[in-house]
């Protein structure tokens, strides 16, 4: 049980991180108009464009009602 306060630190840490890099890659997503791509803000580097495309198509999904996990 002693080490149940570290997992849910651990916990706090991740979510915190994670939804932190959700909402800094998908800055500016709202105002784009539909039927145009992500502008890749310049600060992403092109290691990380696949993430940042996957995150905006499935918020832009989301945006247009439609269900990003459907198959």
């Amino acid at each position: 049980m002693s080490d149940t306060n570290g997992m849910n630190k651990l916990r706090v840490a991740t979510v915190t991180v994670t939804v932190g890099l959700v909402l800094l890659m998908t800055a500016g997503v709202a105002s784009a108009s539909p039927g145009s791509g992500p502008v890749t803000p310049t600060w992403v580097p092109d290691w990380l464009y696949p993430a940042y495309i996957a995150v905006w198509g499935f918020f832009y999904q989301i945006g247009q009602g439609l269900n990003p996990f459907a198959l």
